[in-house]
């Protein structure tokens, strides 16, 4: 059954794709700005699936992909997400996935917003059960502090006196497995990937037209060539212009493929750069988090990143968001 249910999501994601762009849904079909709708009853069946779960990632995806599409869509009912309210029903099916999925990517907006947008509606009160237990509110603690806690400590600011074990006494885990995905893609290491791929495809189109140069010079050789040692008819003014045309051609080709080449190999090497960058801040923060939970003190030269800063602000948006509920809940012996 769980098989045949999964087998039933992957499908209904593959179909939820084409309500990306309004023009591949079928005209005609639903009345105009209705569209969404239809697209909103396929993202509520994933409540009835059975091994769901494992559609958390895929599913909110596509609804926030879905979401940031809307506007192509005209004369709609509601200027809102109609496929928010679904998802939140899925989720809340999940509470645990839908914890440590959101929290370990709440450093990106994307998924922080969407979170907050869940977290607001009466049908995520399972989600927000779980967030608020001791082992959601750790996880919340170990992304909203583990990895930006060392801060102070890069500032030249680190009590030496403050006994590290205390954090771990305030709910900073000490397992972060649940959030190895700390690495999140820059705009900086987007762009970089976007100029090694522009400079892979700018070596293919120049690779190609310097083939084809070379052919047309080869053909101009042999027509001129075939004639030099003809009295009656040797090469015309025009086969030798053609000639040295396609000879400066080739050579002009030659020029432009070296000259990608090198772009390429710089924008290959700051791709790596970056990259490397960025799994070096993955390495420290995990790192972080567990010598912090461990109630060991982080090096003074742990990475530093403005993602961290992020992390720290959008736990206190999810904080603000749960005392709404429970006006309680930092307080007293609860946490």
């Amino acid at each position: 059954i769980v098989t045949v249910g999964q087998g039933v999501g992957h499908k209904c994601i593959e179909v939820l794709q084409t309500w990306r762009e309004a023009t591949k849904v079928g005209k005609g079909a639903w009345r105009e700005g209705d569209e969404p709708l239809i697209a909103t009853g396929l993202v509520s069946l994933f409540t009835h699936l059975p091994g769901g779960h494992i559609f958390v990632d895929k599913l909110t995806t596509t609804v926030i992909d879905l979401t940031n599409k809307l506007h192509t869509f005209k004369k709609l009912p509601s200027p809102s997400s109609p496929y928010i309210l679904p998802l939140t029903v899925f989720l809340n099916k999940h509470p645990q996935a839908c914890v440590d999925y959101f929290v370990a990517r709440m450093g990106k907006t994307m998924y922080s917003e969407m979170f907050e947008a869940v977290l607001k509606l009466e049908e995520a009160k399972e989600v927000r059960a779980y967030l608020t237990s001791d082992e959601g509110t750790g996880k919340l603690m170990t992304a909203m502090l583990g990895i930006p806690l060392h801060l102070a400590s890069l500032d030249g600011e680190a009590d030496s006196d403050v006994d590290p074990a205390i954090l771990a006494r305030h709910g900073v885990s000490a397992d972060p497995a649940w959030g190895v995905e700390v690495v999140e893609d820059s705009p900086k290491l987007a762009a970089l990937t976007a100029a090694n791929q522009t400079a892979t495809e700018n070596i293919k189109v120049a690779d190609a037209e310097n083939k084809r140069a070379l052919n047309v010079l080869n053909q101009a050789t042999s027509a001129h060539n075939s004639r030099v040692n003809d009295p009656v008819n040797p090469p015309s003014v025009e086969l030798k212009n053609t000639m040295t045309n396609a000879q400066i051609a080739y050579q002009n080709s030659t020029q432009k493929l070296a000259q990608v080449q090198q772009e390429q190999v710089a924008a290959q090497a700051a791709l790596q750069a970056e990259a490397n960058l960025k799994q070096q801040v993955a390495n420290d923060s995990a790192a972080a988090i567990t010598m912090i939970g461990s109630g060991q003190v982080p090096p003074a030269n742990t990475s530093m990143t403005n993602e961290a800063m992020e992390w720290q602000y959008q736990g206190l948006k999810l904080f603000t968001i749960l005392m709404e509920y429970d006006s309680e809940y930092v307080e007293g012996d609860k946490h």
